[in-house]
């Protein structure tokens, strides 16, 4: 199996891995109210919980999938979003992950509108930064003056699996690409492919990543 086949299998099966959870409680929803009728639908019992779990449900595996489709899929290869959209997606599919988030406030985010792949770029490093999170934290985003961006994983014992690493550094070099790394892979490849170089960071309870975020 060559690289950009292995890369797709893993990127695939984790991104089915994150949306597995919230479709299939919307499905066990569905079917309590099945079993127990559409008049269990009141302001209490099985029926109102269910329809509590349906659609708390449901919202959730829309975030991710919005999520999904700009950081990973076409979505995020053109420069028609701004930051103030890529914020609103990153904090959606952070609440689902119980992340914190904070992004640079203090600007008109709706006016700064970065390159084509600037905000893919961002996004994916904003879902490698919460895998960095192993006991919970929070993701923060900070913008230099200059159109640069910085992603901080923040939280007790943050750090990046050594295999991430690894494909965060060289992307071309399969041995490192797993479902455990292929968010790293697709974050150096996403770099690369929109000439974005990713600088990595790591110290106690912290690890960054720093590239630059050219805007239109």
């Amino acid at each position: 199996m060559d690289l950009s086949q292995k890369l797709v299998d893993a990127l695939l099966s984790r991104l089915f891995h994150d949306l597995i959870s919230p479709v299939s409680a919307t499905v066990n929803g569905v079917e309590l109210i099945e079993e127990f009728g559409a008049e269990s639908l009141g302001s209490e019992g099985v029926g109102a919980d269910a329809l509590q779990l349906v659609g708390s449900s449901a919202r959730q595996a829309s975030a991710r999938l919005s999520f999904f489709r700009v950081a990973y899929g076409g979505g995020g290869s053109t420069d028609d979003h701004t930051l103030e959209a890529a914020r609103d997606l990153a904090r959606a599919y952070l609440d689902t992950r119980k992340t914190g988030f904070r992004f640079e406030e203090g600007r008109d985010l709706n006016s700064i509108r970065p390159r084509a792949g600037g905000v893919k770029v961002l996004l994916a490093a904003i879902s490698l930064a919460a895998d960095c999170l192993p006991r919970g934290g929070d993701v923060i985003v900070e913008l230099g003056q200059d159109g640069g961006a910085k992603v901080i994983a923040s939280g007790t014992g943050a750090r990046i699996e050594e295999a991430a690493r690894e494909s965060l550094a060289a992307p071309v070099n399969s041995e490192y690409v797993d479902t455990r790394s292929v968010v790293a892979s697709a974050l150096a490849a996403s770099a690369a492919r929109f000439s974005l170089p990713i600088k990595l960071s790591a110290d106690r309870d912290t690890v960054s990543f720093e590239f630059g975020l050219p805007l239109t």
